[in-house]
This record gives structure tokens, sequence and C-alpha cells, in this order.
């Protein structure tokens, strides 16, 4: 799969208008020195050789150098990659706490009217565009009520921080991003949720545990949560590896400096290296995210294993 994204992507930076030289188009440079650029980065080369050139670096892990930042796609990607990888486990963390809790009010305050009410608050912020959300909540804490920072990774005097506070004040800068993004993914969660649970509600080994006297709470804490959670991790496993391979909406509201944003940047100075290198990075960990999910589901639940070993 990494192999066909690797093609697919090398052939349509290529045939999309404009080249990284054109930058450098200026009465100051003449056409020798252009040339000169252009050979240096490889680009004089036909397109099959280029290609060639690539993969065989890329099987030994060398991905290039960067075009705009002149330093290896690698070490530029390692820079920019911890931030989108906090922010997305941070994500998933807290979309799901408070699917699981909104989730848990159900299953003990059942009543058909706080279940349509939370089931609709939930569609509407599932719909409503994360550019909004992002906004609204700068205007409403940074601006209004001023808890937050706007934007930024750290504060202008954080290099004075000691080591304990300067991470503390990474985390209060990441609060309104992780905000952002968890609003519109908890619904998905909740939905699988209550819709789990309330299949496993009329199940037969449920109502034979009530039949023999199980008390609710156990049943509920024991039997049916657990079984409920479980088809969730693969809906989890594909949302963390969306969210590692970027979330470039928020990172360009909040200034932070990860791979989605890098990935933007990388495209519009035709940065070829550095395109591919955050494509392919990003669909590495979309496919590990998803394969640990598949470890984590059958370790959970062993029929998994059984029914793949058959």
């Amino acid at each position: 799969m990494l192999l066909l994204v690797c093609i697919f992507l090398f052939a349509l930076i290529r045939i999309a208008p404009g080249s990284p030289n054109q930058k450098y188009l200026s009465p100051k440079f003449n056409s020798a020195l252009i040339e000169e650029i252009k050979i240096s980065q490889g680009l004089d080369q036909p397109l099959f050789n280029q290609f060639y050139n690539f993969v065989q670096n890329l099987l030994v892990g060398d991905l290039g150098i960067s075009f705009e930042h002149n330093r290896p796609v690698l070490d530029v990607i390692s820079e920019y990659l911890p931030i989108t990888i906090t922010l997305a486990i941070l994500t998933v963390i807290v979309s799901l706490c408070i699917a699981l809790l909104f989730a848990l009010i159900n299953m003990y305050f059942a009543s058909p009217r706080l279940t349509e009410f939370i089931t609709r608050i939930s569609l509407v912020l599932y719909n409503t565009p994360t550019f909004v959300i992002g906004v609204f909540l700068i205007y409403l804490l940074s601006y209004q009520i001023k808890i937050f920072p706007s934007s930024g990774l750290n504060s202008f005097e954080a290099h004075n921080y000691s080591f304990i506070n300067y991470y503390l004040d990474r985390f209060h800068h990441l609060i309104l991003p992780v905000i952002t993004l968890s609003v519109t993914v908890f619904p998905v969660y909740y939905k699988y949720l209550i819709g789990r649970l309330e299949e496993l509600k009329h199940s037969t080994f449920v109502l034979y545990l009530t039949s023999i006297g199980t008390p609710q709470q156990e049943i509920n804490m024991k039997h049916i949560l657990p079984n409920a959670v479980n088809p969730l991790i693969a809906i989890i496993g594909i949302d963390l590896g969306n969210l590692l391979s970027g979330t470039l909406i928020t990172e360009v509201i909040f200034g932070l400096p990860g791979l989605g944003r890098l990935t933007l940047n990388g495209i519009f100075a035709r940065d070829y290296p550095l395109i591919i290198g955050c494509v392919l990075i990003a669909g590495l960990l979309i496919l590990i995210s998803n394969f640990i999910a598949d470890l984590v589901r059958s370790q959970i639940d062993p029929r998994l294993s059984e029914g793949l070993m058959n």
C-alpha cells in the first residue's frame, strides 16, 4: 500500500502545475544559476530515473533532502511529528472519556428525553466544521474570558521556564486544539457506544445474568460495557490514524507546527521530497494505528483470533 501511495503521489505532484525552481525566477538570477540549482536537486533527470533513485534511497531509509529547508526530510519531519502525535493521542483519550461519560449517564439515568437531547447535541457538534468550533473557542475562551492562549505552542518567555513549567505551558496551549478536535470526534464514539449498549441490553447472556439475580451494576460494568467498547476500538484505530496523519485545519487555526501544516507548506513550495516524505509517514502511521487496534481487540476478545485462525 505504501508503494502504491508513493507511485501515485510521485506522479501527481509532478504533473501538477508549477515547479520548485519558480521561486528562483528573478532578474537577479541568471538562467545558468537556475539550471545549476535544478541539477543539484536532480530535477534535470528523466522522471523514471528520478523515481528509481527515490525508491533506491527509500529502501535504505533516505527520504532525500528538502528543497525548502535544505535538510534531510526525516530531520524536518521529526521536528513536527511529535506535536501531531501528542495532539492526536490527547484527542482520542478526551473523546473516548466524554463518550463513555455520556454513555454511562444514558445507561444509569435512561430516559427518552435525555437520550434524544444528548443525541441531538452530538449530531450538531459532529456536523459543525472544525474551523467554526476553533474560531468560536478562541473568541470565547481566549479573547473574552482569557483562560487559554489563542495560538502557538509555548509562551514567548517559555525558554526561561523550568523543565516542568515549560511542558505545563505547552499543555496549556494544547487544551483548546484538543477540545476543538474532541468536539467533532466524540459524537462518533458516543453513537457507536449507544447503539451497541442498546443491543447488548436485550442479548441472551444479559437476560440470563438478570434471571439468576446478578446485580445490575455488575452486569453493566463487567459484561455490557466491555463488550460495547470492543468494536469501538476499531473505530478509534481509524480515527487515531487520521489524526496522526495531520490535523491540518486545527494546526493552521492555532498556529501549531504539526505534520499537516508541514505538508501544506511543502505543497505550496513544491518541495517534492518533503511532500512524499510527509505522506509516506502519514500512511505508515495510519497502518500502524489500525494494526495496533486489531491487536488490542484480539487481546480483549479471543474469539477474533480464533476466527482468524479457523
